[in-house]
């Protein structure tokens, strides 16, 4: 399918203190707390909170 539609098939690995810059200016963020979306499996999701200290874990 992204072939079919000239897609690319590989990202270029991001830079965790620029998204650390991003993520602490996201509207989703509670002071130190930030919620987000986990997707358990498909079509299935749901909202965890986790401290922003932790969020490197996810990235």
């Amino acid at each position: 399918l992204l072939n079919k539609y000239s897609l690319p098939l590989n990202a270029e690995a991001a830079d965790k203190n620029e998204l650390l810059g991003s993520i602490a200016l996201d509207k989703k963020s509670d002071g130190d707390e930030l919620n987000i979306v986990v997707l358990s499996e498909i079509g299935n999701a749901f909202l965890k909170k986790i401290k922003k200290e932790e969020i490197l874990r996810y990235l």
